[in-house]
């Protein structure tokens, strides 16, 4: 009996590796619906105490720029504070060119728009400071994991040295709602590791990449393409007229590959960078503040080095934690983090207030191009998808309606360059994740809480 064809069927070269054919209808005994699979790598960077929706949201294709006055829009508390309600551009569905028009975003807007998918009116499984624990995984209930990151491993991260790796910038050693954006599973959450040097010495210390070894993995490479080439030659004489187009247009791109390959510095931008600084405070919210801007582009770079040498494919960042009284000096922001995310927008000085809570959210923004920016410098970036989450809206509301969400991706199965809308209240962060999965290939009809699940996103897919 003869073995079924196979779409993907694989011309192999050396070391078991393989190059894909493209879809040859005449050798194949019926059509396979094709999927979005192009999602290899996948980051998620976790922000604690919310963010200012004004500044973050992209203003609505009017070009309207909205304001913040709660004075005049919404009512006094019995304190004297004024509750402001979580910003939204709009009520209803929306789905356009994403413009650059955003304070917070700007960092990353400026530099990678065509890479970025912002995603409005997405709510959170969970509100308050315990939605840091939900973000992730969906779920509400004691026993919160896995979160998205860990139940993508099998799809993703099979054969790595790490299968995933959790990054942090004075985050905290503890494990609880708080604490603990990512969950290996339903009773054991994640403690970042938050020392580039600590965390240098565990990933890197096995990594070769002398210049032989790099000219080893380009002959490997050229090696792999030739064997495609000759089996795909082999397979001319078997094909219709309009597979053979096909073939040829696959030779095109095997020889721009070649071309590609000759450019490459070295093995997918895979080299062992230099030792970072030593943080030995690295859990320690209030001590020698002055070094945690390196310590942060230490962490990112360890970071994108290690998805560049493929040492992971799955991984986590997280932003110190929720609730921190961490402050940033080097900002010239005076008030601690959490304290500036109660601003209650009365009594004087409350603009000021709300610029810091604003400029500490840029900061993460021009973190996360930094990562954008390495990631692409290492040719790693092709196949990622970077998650900016976020638990609450304004931290003032305390609530996890409409969090902050932005895709930054490339070739991930993922449309970019667009602000979509969703219809207000619609959708929690679990239809988010069931997408992601689609994008890896791995269509799954929710994830998380089954109460949480409506349907996967797949109008955020391309």
């Amino acid at each position: 009996m003869r073995a079924r064809y196979n779409r993907r069927k694989m011309l192999r070269g050396t070391a078991g590796m393989a190059l894909s054919l493209p879809f040859l209808p005449s050798l194949a005994r019926r059509a396979e619906a094709q999927t979005a699979g192009t999602l290899t790598r996948f980051i998620a960077y976790c922000q604690p105490l919310g963010t200012f929706g004004e500044e973050f949201w992209p203003n609505p294709v009017d070009g309207t720029r909205y304001s913040y006055d709660p004075r005049s829009n919404c009512a006094e508390g019995p304190k004297g504070r004024c509750r402001a309600k979580e910003f939204r551009t709009g009520e209803g569905a929306l789905d356009v060119e994403l413009t650059a028009n955003s304070t917070i975003l700007e960092p990353i807007l400026a530099r990678h728009r065509d890479r970025t998918l912002v995603v409005e009116n997405l709510n959170n499984a969970r509100g308050n400071h315990g939605g840091y624990s939900s973000m992730l995984t969906g779920s509400t209930r004691d026993g919160r994991g896995p979160s998205v990151d860990q139940a993508l491993i099998p799809h993703l991260g099979q054969g790595t040295p790490f299968p995933s790796l959790h990054f942090g910038v004075r985050s905290s050693v503890q494990i609880g709602d708080r604490f603990s954006a990512a969950w290996y599973d339903r009773n054991r959450g994640v403690a970042p590791s938050s020392n580039p040097r600590a965390v240098y010495e565990r990933i890197f210390s096995d990594v070769q990449t002398e210049p032989s070894a790099a000219a080893r993995v380009l002959a490997t490479r050229r090696s792999i393409l030739d064997s495609a080439r000759e089996g795909a030659q082999a397979l001319q004489t078997r094909i219709s007229g309009e597979d053979a187009q096909r073939v040829e247009q696959y030779f095109d791109a095997v020889r721009a590959l070649e071309v590609r390959l000759s450019q490459l510095p070295s093995a997918e931008g895979c080299f062992v960078p230099e030792t970072p600084l030593d943080d030995a405070d690295s859990t320690n919210e209030r001590r020698n503040l002055d070094i945690v801007p390196d310590v942060a582009r230490a962490q990112v770079d360890l970071l994108a080095f290690a998805l560049a040498c493929d040492l992971t494919r799955v991984a986590t960042f997280q932003m110190a934690f929720e609730a921190t009284n961490m402050t940033h000096p080097w900002l010239n922001v005076s008030g601690r983090w959490h304290d500036l995310s109660h601003n209650g927008g009365s009594g004087d000085g409350w603009q000021d207030t709300m610029r810091g809570y604003v400029d500490i959210s840029r900061w993460n923004a021009e973190l996360i191009a930094r990562l954008v920016d390495r990631l692409v410098e290492l040719g790693a970036m092709r196949g990622t998808a970077v998650l900016w989450i976020n638990p609450m809206n304004n931290g003032q509301v305390h609530n996890g309606k409409n969090i902050p969400v932005a895709l930054i991706s490339e070739e991930a199965g993922l449309r970019t360059r667009r602000h979509v809308r969703l219809e207000r209240d619609a959708h929690k962060v679990n239809d988010l994740h069931a997408a992601l999965f689609s994008a890896a290939g791995h269509a799954r009809a929710g994830f998380g809480d089954e109460e949480h699940n409506r349907r996967p996103l797949t109008e955020l897919l391309g």
